[in-house]
């Protein structure tokens, strides 16, 4: 399922970002590549997905490999994964 999400925080030490996903959930990505995303970025893709997915930075048009690790989520549960 292709969703639209925003970065809202990331964590450049661990390679996590977490991403406010539309309908108000939540879910922390590990970038695989070369790709930087910042707190703003729009990305799209099966933000609910855990395991390896392709996403698409909105605002450059590349794709990029991520893995997902929580699925949707509460920010909070984010949180604690994430640190």
């Amino acid at each position: 399922m292709l969703l639209t999400g925003q970065v809202v925080q990331e964590n450049r030490k661990r390679g996590y970002t977490i991403v406010a996903v539309e309908g108000g959930d939540f879910a922390v990505f590990e970038v695989m590549d070369r790709t930087e995303l910042k707190p703003g970025c729009q990305v799209r893709g099966n933000l609910h997905a855990t395991g390896f997915v392709t996403l698409l930075d909105l605002v450059s048009g590349k794709r990029f490999s991520a893995y997902g690790h929580t699925g949707p989520s509460t920010l909070e549960d984010c949180h604690k994964v994430s640190r």
